[in-house]
């Protein structure tokens, strides 16, 4: 498994512990990940094995082998993916965070543009995977660990 294929599936096994909520004060320093990644499996699975993500597309089936993928690597794991435009999914997640109501675990956009107002609202989570800092990246998102 690659580098990026092994933070990704942390990051996202993470994130099912770590939904937005407005009490963690997401505009904090980032939260720097210690464990290993069987060890978040094995936390993820404790808290109920189901991560939620939203991935922008156009086909409904465009991610079932990103499901297919993750809960190969992670029996007992359970991926809701939901595939759409990025258009409809940022209204909704604006919608969840006017709300409180947030149970999206992880969101992948096309449109960038909503990730800085995110940011700038508390909206996103500074988390750093173990092995950030070997990453290469001059994006200032990134860096921060967004």
């Amino acid at each position: 498994m690659s580098l990026f294929n092994s933070l990704f599936l942390s990051v996202l096994v993470a994130s099912s512990a770590l939904a937005y909520s407005p009490q963690l004060g997401f505009n904090t320093k980032p939260l720097v990940e210690t464990r290993s990644l069987d060890q978040i499996y094995e936390a993820a699975l404790k808290e109920g094995g189901t991560v939620t993500v939203w991935h922008g597309g156009d086909e409904k089936t465009q991610q079932n082998s990103l499901k297919t993928a993750f809960e190969a690597r992670f029996p007992g794991m359970t991926l809701n993916v939901t595939v759409d435009l990025s258009k409809y999914h940022d209204v909704n997640i604006d919608r969840q965070l006017a709300t409180k109501d947030v149970y999206v675990d992880s969101i992948i956009l096309q449109t960038l543009h909503d990730y800085p107002r995110w940011k700038e609202e508390g909206a996103i989570l500074n988390y750093k995977p173990v092995g950030f800092e070997s990453m290469l990246s001059k994006s200032v998102y990134i860096m921060e660990g967004s």
